[in-house]
């Protein structure tokens, strides 16, 4: 909202026929501020008045919005603080062994399609790393 004695202060440096210019101005300028209190939209305004009676938006600064592609919530910023050498390692191994197992079924599906399906037998059923 535009303070009383702004208004005051520029009406009396104004000349008279400047008035309804100011004016239309100045309701044009309370229309955008009402807008951006309803949008929500906080931050800082500045404005000014020319000679001729227009204002002007000299400042206009929102406030700092929530990136929309944050990606803190699904990736750490330091990861090295929350890896475990040590707990990397046991987990690389556990998967390993869903990756050998993997190799295997492709490798017996493979063999089924190019007709030797009675070798898929003599593979191992599971396979765990060392």
């Amino acid at each position: 909202m535009v303070k009383r004695s702004f208004i005051l202060s520029t009406l009396a440096v104004l000349e008279v026929w400047l008035w309804p210019v100011f004016f239309w101005d100045l309701y044009r300028l309370e229309a955008y501020l009402k807008a951006r209190r309803a949008e929500g939209g906080s931050g800082l305004v500045g404005y000014a008045v020319a000679r001729n009676g227009r204002i002007y938006i000299t400042l206009d600064v929102r406030e700092d919005a929530k990136d929309p592609c944050d990606w803190t919530a699904y990736a750490a910023r330091t990861p090295w603080e929350k890896l475990d050498p040590d707990a990397r390692a046991q987990a690389l191994m556990a998967r390993a062994g869903e990756g050998f197992a993997l190799f295997v079924l492709m490798m017996g599906i493979g063999g089924v399609l190019a007709g030797q399906g009675d070798a898929i037998a003599g593979l191992p059923q599971v396979m765990l790393p060392p």
